[in-house]
């Protein structure tokens, strides 16, 4: 049902768009103004969609403000996104939490349903920073431990990305972390299969 009430907001925001002729960053404002209204999945989902739309300006600024009240970690995953401003950057690498603590937004997109894609896109921005920043890495390493089944294999396929990317280095990281040999094994052997596109 809550995902069905996700596309329903999609597609009344995309038919309001032509409808009216709105340009896109009208529809992320309307968006924006509603996504204190929502809690828990249905403002996970809201968070995610909206980095997917163009953010003027004065929204930036609004969502800069709002980093200054929250622990959510939404308007750092927005900032990021779309200023690529290295300060903005480097906070949500260190808002994103370390260790059990990041399963949480692993779980939220699985009980969301996937949007946007199946990785949650929280994840895949700290992967994309990973590619050279040692604490993104890091904080996508700490989690290995603590996946089960469900998000292993995923996390598995992003390390192998950057292993293909960076060996020496991803090498390095992973044992620091003392991640099994095992599992060091395993990442490298999926890494000769893969492309290297991160």
């Amino acid at each position: 049902m809550k995902k069905i009430s996700f596309l329903i907001l999609i597609f009344s925001l995309i038919g309001c768009t032509h409808m009216t002729s709105k340009p896109s960053a009208t529809v992320s404002i309307d968006l924006y103004q509603k996504l204190n209204q929502y809690q828990g999945i249905e403002y996970y989902k809201a968070c995610v969609l909206l980095g997917e739309l163009v953010l003027g300006d004065n929204m930036l600024q609004a969502i800069r403000a709002e980093t200054t009240a929250t622990q959510a970690l939404c308007p750092y995953y927005l900032l990021a996104k779309r200023t690529w401003k290295p300060n903005d950057v480097q906070q949500y690498i260190e808002k994103m939490p370390t260790g059990a603590a990041q399963l949480i937004y692993w779980k939220t997109h699985f009980d969301a349903g996937f949007p946007i894609r199946f990785t949650s896109p929280y994840i895949d921005l700290l992967a994309l920073y990973a590619k050279k920043n040692q604490l993104a890495l890091d904080k996508l390493i700490s989690v290995l431990p603590y996946t089960d089944a469900s998000f292993s294999q995923l996390l598995i396929d992003i390390l192998a990305k950057l292993y293909h990317y960076k060996p020496a280095w991803v090498l390095n990281r992973l044992q620091a972390q003392h991640i099994s040999t095992v599992q060091i094994a395993f990442i490298m052997q999926h890494a000769a299969y893969d492309n290297g596109k991160l």
